[in-house]
């Protein structure tokens, strides 16, 4: 199952634009976890490019599956 329609673009790769509003984040969010290493992207020139593969890896591996969050223990009193 894919996370992301990748009909609605023409190409494989987007721009961060693009790829924030597929996150719902703002683009110098996406521009911080790419220059951080968390999501692989490009340079075209000035224009940061991201491939649709990419962006959908990094969804994936940012899935927080309810069993394998922990809860941090209440304190004491």
């Amino acid at each position: 199952m894919s996370l992301i329609d990748k009909t609605k673009f023409k190409t494989d790769a987007i721009g961060t634009s693009d790829a924030a509003r597929i996150l719902g984040v703002s683009g110098q969010q996406v521009r911080k976890v790419v220059r951080n290493g968390q999501l692989r992207g490009f340079r075209i020139g000035s224009d940061m490019r991201i491939r649709l593969e990419d962006l959908e890896a990094f969804l994936y591996a940012s899935v927080i599956e309810p069993d394998l969050v922990r809860r941090e223990k209440e304190p004491t009193v």
